[in-house]
């Protein structure tokens, strides 16, 4: 998934890096382990 998100669109992703990481990190907790 957190490869897909970087292709979709990698330079806004670096503009909001916080967030992004935040959500990442919650949807990886999210994820089945």
């Amino acid at each position: 998934i957190i490869m897909h998100r970087h292709g979709n669109a990698p330079d806004p992703n670096k503009n909001r890096g916080e967030p992004q990481v935040e959500l990442e990190s919650q949807f990886v907790m999210r994820l089945p382990p």
